[in-house]
């Protein structure tokens, strides 16, 4: 009994560790990816209007730069509507999901393994996982498809371990949702799901004509998407009204060159995919830090020791197939598809689970029980101490403000909305196409907002700025002779102006 209150305690004491540090970390979210922007701006497009900016109704998929998944995308339209249009509202869909999957895998884990242990150490090491944290505070499309994959797993596995075909049904229907969320999912989620539903025929878990159901209804979600996919790779000039939603043709969309079936040089690529792969999990870092810190990486490189030993223990026990087939299906999308940490975000949770299967394996084998536990809690405490104070001390800074994110410009329009004046000119002399974007975000409607994209235009503006005008240059990329004076602000890359 004390044992199991003591389990119950830990439960609650993570999940808390879990919500606030995520909380605290986005009081420190100060820009926006210039990925988020597209899907925010559009959201607010869609739920006033139901088209999208390219004056589509309701799109199955997202021009984007170079393409975006909707899932998210209709998640913001409902926040938006409800919360209105702000980064607050457009940001939480993916902060309560994020938080939420913390019930999801530790419910999975507990049935696929039938240890409360294993859910625990699962629990724990995704609280504090780096990767983890990082992604829930980003609404970006790919960050959505791990968690909406784990609770379609949930379902799905639920309803095989208490014999709930109506549970299987649902888990199908969450399993064609959830392909919705990243389209890199077209190719990990079918051969998941078919080799999984053949498994479970050979099995005697369901019939034929289950079989048979399961995929027709599966086919029947995706095929929206299979559309879009279709025409858009081949460059099929069509346009369709589905269940009032639009499967879009976008003449420029590029991600057809990410899969190795439509390049000039396949086996170089896989090979290049491959040494990369190794690297990625070896090192845990793209070098990307916005998707996971350079210096703890995905989950702290002390967690590698433990997926090898779950392995090793996995495979000697002859356990836990459903991990194997989703860590096999990972690794061959990872070889055919060019990617980062992001678009491998569908392996972390397998990597976690089997990393909690090997922690728990040593438990069971160490005669220092109680020593073990205490050593192993105390290097992951001092651990995540040290990400929180270090990355966020230290390479936060580096992220928010590079070419990936808006390097200053969201923070200047917020701290111009202090100064009573009514013109912004801003410098977009790189001619950068987010930069509309995040002015239409800001919604100053107090001030009227000017681009210049002519270098002689500014260096004119700036010996003539007049007591109605504020000024925004971009000192990143061009250097300017600056006036001195005392109306003179820095934030990033950009210095704002005015008399």
């Amino acid at each position: 009994m004390k044992q199991k209150r003591l389990k119950q305690i830990i439960f609650i004491l993570l999940i808390l560790i879990g919500i606030l540090s995520r909380v605290l970390c986005c009081t420190k979210i100060s820009e926006i990816n210039s990925d988020e922007i597209v899907t925010i701006v559009n959201a607010k497009s869609i739920a006033e209007t139901g088209k999208s900016l390219d004056n589509i109704t309701m799109p199955i998929y997202l021009n984007g730069w170079g393409g975006q998944s909707v899932a998210l995308l209709y998640l913001m339209v409902i926040s938006i509507k409800i919360f209105g249009y702000h980064l607050f509202s457009a940001r939480l869909p993916i902060f309560i999901i994020s938080i939420l999957s913390f019930f999801v895998l530790y419910d999975f884990v507990k049935k696929l393994t039938k240890k409360e242990s294993i859910a625990l150490i699962a629990l724990g090491l995704t609280v504090i996982s780096p990767w983890h944290i990082q992604q829930s505070l980003w609404a970006l499309d790919c960050n959505l498809f791990p968690h909406l994959f784990l609770l379609a797993l949930d379902i799905f596995y639920t309803g095989v371990v208490k014999n709930k075909k109506s549970l299987l049904y649902f888990g199908i229907i969450c399993f064609g949702i959830s392909m919705y969320s990243y389209v890199v999912s077209f190719l990990f989620v079918p051969i998941f799901l078919i080799i999984f539903l053949i498994y479970l025929k050979k099995k005697r878990k369901i019939n034929w004509k289950d079989f048979f159901f399961m995929i027709l209804l599966f086919s029947f979600i995706i095929f929206p998407l299979f559309l879009t996919i279709l025409f858009n790779v081949f460059q099929i000039n069509q346009t369709f009204q589905f269940l009032g939603f639009t499967i879009p043709y976008y003449p420029n969309l590029q991600r057809n060159t990410d899969l190795l079936f439509f390049i000039n040089h396949p086996i170089k690529t896989l090979l290049s995919n491959a040494v990369f792969l190794f690297n990625l999990i070896l090192r845990q870092t793209d070098n990307t830090v916005w998707n996971a810190s350079n210096t703890f990486g995905i989950f702290y490189h002390i967690t590698l020791v433990f997926i090898i030993l779950g392995l090793f223990s996995m495979i000697k026990e002859k356990k836990y197939k459903i991990l194997f087939l989703w860590l096999g299906l990972s690794i061959l999308d990872a070889l055919l598809i060019h990617f980062n940490i992001n678009r491998l975000n569908f392996l972390w949770y397998n990597l976690i689970i089997i990393a909690s299967i090997g922690m728990e394996s040593i438990y069971t084998k160490v005669s220092i029980k109680k020593e073990y536990c205490v050593i192993v809690i105390f290097f992951y405490i001092v651990l995540f101490s040290s990400y929180f104070l270090l990355f966020y001390g230290k390479d936060y800074k580096k992220m928010i403000y590079n070419d990936n994110f808006s390097r200053g410009f969201y923070g200047s329009l917020n701290y111009i909305k202090t100064i009573d004046k009514p013109i912004v000119y801003y410098d977009n002399l790189i001619k950068d196409q987010s930069m509309k974007l995040y002015v239409q975000l800001n919604q100053d409607e107090t001030k009227q907002y000017q681009v210049i994209t002519d270098s002689k235009k500014i260096k004119t503006k700036l010996k003539n700025i007049n007591k109605e005008e504020i000024l925004i240059l971009d000192c990143k990329n061009h250097h300017y002779n600056i006036p001195k004076t005392d109306n003179k602000k820095r934030i990033g890359d950009y210095v704002i102006l005015y008399k």
